[in-house]
């Protein structure tokens, strides 16, 4: 059996703009849910401890059909969310705000990039709905670029984008 390398294009936005590849982390051999592929994957540890302390992993895990958005670890620290997700938000009097920020990234549904093309607005578990548009040959969540196609697993798909997708109100 091959062992696959899943490369994400991190998109870095200056006055010009400019792309830089950075890896993700290797393919799993076999297909895992969307919260172990998260957890298993070698740039996405952050948020994976995110979608832990929320406890929003044993729904990941036990449901059928979702689709995450979610920012890798180069991502969060080129963006300086990291020490937020790391030392802020896990605390015990954050804990609804890490819950609601979690539930931000999850939509409930298996979307495949066409899915997504022919909607406006995903609704997320938090109540809020993500916006998507066509921009170029990609497409912008929320505002944000999604910068991986996807990551397939056996109950949902992931889509890696580069920033956090901050909950409103």
């Amino acid at each position: 059996m091959r062992k696959f390398t899943l490369l994400a294009l991190v998109v870095v936005t200056t006055a010009g703009g400019f792309s830089a590849l950075a890896k993700v982390g290797p393919a799993p051999k076999t297909p895992v849910d969307v919260a172990s592929a998260i957890r298993n994957s070698g740039d996405l540890g952050l948020f994976a401890g995110v979608l832990r302390d929320a406890d929003v992993n044993a729904i990941l895990q036990r449901d059928q059909g979702w689709t995450l958005f979610v920012p890798s670890d180069s991502a969060l620290r080129n963006e300086g969310s990291a020490f937020l997700l790391e030392d802020v938000l896990r605390t015990p009097a954050n804990a609804g705000r890490l819950l609601d920020l979690a539930q931000s990234h999850v939509v409930r549904g298996t979307l495949e990039a066409r899915d997504l093309e022919d909607r406006v607005h995903v609704p997320t578990l938090a109540g809020a709905r993500l916006s998507i548009e066509r921009v170029g040959d990609g497409l912008r969540v929320g505002g944000h670029a999604m910068v991986v196609d996807r990551i397939e697993t056996a109950n949902g798909m992931i889509y890696v984008v580069d920033r956090l997708l901050w909950p409103l109100g």
